[in-house]
């Protein structure tokens, strides 16, 4: 194949004579994509791609499949207590300037009050505590809050 790319798990794929073509590394060959053989082999050879892909999940009950991909429905925000201990800061008027809460796009003002993250990252109290009440992340460096490592104070 001219111009081709290896995948980590050995699948092949590349330009060559018949268009867009994959081919698993020693197994068998998923056939032309997109090739010019009479147009159907292009949209059989992606049949044959999914197929091989989710081919996998057939006969797996609700539960296994839960188990392989889960609900996406985890908890992940952080709890009242760590918002809590979040320690509040209040800000010269050189510390504020120039500096913008990236929650809500407002200025800091001199003199007024913040929230500094375990990651140094400063927010308005009522913005960072809305967002860590649905993800217990910095909103800027995804840092987890309150994990006791350097994004949170224990």
């Amino acid at each position: 194949m001219q111009g081709m790319s290896v995948t980590q798990d050995g699948i092949v794929f590349g330009f060559g004579p018949s268009g867009l073509g994959m081919h698993a590394g020693a197994g068998g060959a998923f056939g032309d994509l997109a090739g010019a053989r009479g147009g159907a082999g292009g949209i059989r050879g992606l049949e044959q791609l999914l197929g091989g892909l989710l081919g996998g999940l057939e006969g797996m009950g609700y539960e296994e499949l839960l188990g392989r991909f889960g609900d996406g429905s985890a908890d992940n925000s952080a709890s009242q207590e760590t918002i809590d201990g979040i320690p509040v800061v209040t800000l010269g008027e050189e510390g504020a300037r120039g500096r913008t809460c990236v929650i809500c796009l407002e200025d800091f003002v001199g003199g007024g009050k913040a929230k500094r993250l375990g990651c140094g990252h400063l927010f308005h109290g009522g913005c960072i505590d809305r967002w860590l009440k649905q993800s217990g992340t910095c909103p800027m460096c995804k840092v987890e809050v309150g994990g006791g490592g350097e994004g949170g104070r224990g």
